[in-house]
């Protein structure tokens, strides 16, 4: 049975090794795009964050082994916003073994649910183009396309 519960720093192994999967998987597809410690930053980000309540670490729990994570925080947006404050996803992953079970929807739930507690009305991402995958399952969830971000090298 899977639970989703608030990340305990003895569950941040577990759930950086799952980002690592993901990240991994980010830089095969896009490898200009991310540096080459990635993970180290993020992993530094939610150790710093796990105790403030800015952020929402999220574990899912399959009998006490972690197999998906989710990470966001607020984010302050321009003046010309109705809702100026924001909860932004930075990670969601989901151990591959364990993809296609259910668990990232849980995982958005719960994230949603304690955004609704903190009394933030939006939550915002970033889907790489070219993520198909990641693309449905967010539209499946609810959410729906605002903008596209474009991107030159100068």
């Amino acid at each position: 049975m899977v639970e989703i519960l608030k990340a305990k720093e003895k569950d941040l192994t577990a759930a950086f090794k799952i980002l690592e999967e993901s990240i991994e998987y980010h830089k095969s597809r896009i490898p200009d795009l991310f540096v080459e410690n990635k993970l180290e930053i993020i992993t530094n980000a939610i150790t710093e964050d796990l105790d403030n309540n800015e952020y929402i670490i999220l574990v899912a729990k399959d009998r006490e082994q972690v197999v998906g994570v989710i990470y966001g925080g607020i984010r302050q947006r321009g003046a010309h916003y109705k809702n100026r404050d924001a909860m932004y996803v930075f990670e969601l992953a989901v151990r591959q073994e364990n993809k296609k079970q259910g668990i990232g929807k849980m995982l958005y739930s719960e994230f949603k649910n304690e955004t609704k507690k903190l009394g933030i009305e939006d939550i915002e991402l970033n889907v790489y183009n070219g993520n198909v995958n990641a693309i449905e399952f967010y539209k499946h969830l609810g959410l729906e396309m605002l903008c596209s971000r474009m991107i030159d090298k100068a």
